[in-house]
């Protein structure tokens, strides 16, 4: 498949400051020239399908931090950091990708594995550009990391608004 050679090729995944802790399972994030994926629909249409089906619809971006208590990895706490995309057509044309960034915080979980969802807390909000997303998702993980994990060992959320108000998120 040519086309998503090139795209792989370009180096136009997006790079994102990783902090300690995290689990990158899947990154989709690509910087696409919408121009050329147009035209891709009308040139070659079972490649445009593959790549917006792989690579640009829904679930573009996931990632999982493990709560550590006292050095040990928990089973039954962490969080999840989603990004999800959709295209936005006129006139039958993509004219951008819009993407939501949903942040969900478990804190707690049955002996089952199941979550407590009396325990969730969670942070959505959609972006309207690759660079809002990718500074976005950097200040969340970079959060995550140093401010959430202090809220997760004292089971105390009553700040995470203003957290999320304090690096720019809300």
């Amino acid at each position: 498949m040519k086309s998503l050679q090139n795209l792989l090729n370009d180096n136009r995944l997006m790079s994102l400051t990783v902090p300690y802790g995290w689990l990158m399972i899947k990154n989709n994030l690509f910087d696409v020239d919408l121009d050329w994926l147009n035209e891709l629909e009308h040139t070659n249409n079972d490649d445009y399908f593959m790549l917006m089906e792989f690579y640009f619809k829904y679930n573009v971006f996931n990632a999982y931090f493990n709560f550590v208590n006292n050095g040990i990895i928990s089973k039954y706490e962490g969080i999840n950091l989603y990004v999800y995309s959709y295209t936005i057509v006129e006139n039958d044309k993509i004219i951008r990708l819009e993407y939501d960034v949903d942040l969900s915080i478990n804190t707690k979980r049955t002996r089952k594995g199941n979550v407590d969802l009396s325990s969730v807390h969670s942070y959505g909000k959609r972006f309207l550009t690759f660079d809002d997303v990718k500074n976005a998702l950097n200040r969340l993980m970079i959060m995550v990391s140093f401010d959430i994990e202090k809220m997760l060992q004292n089971n105390d959320f009553s700040k995470f608004e203003t957290l999320l108000e304090r690096n720019d998120l809300v």
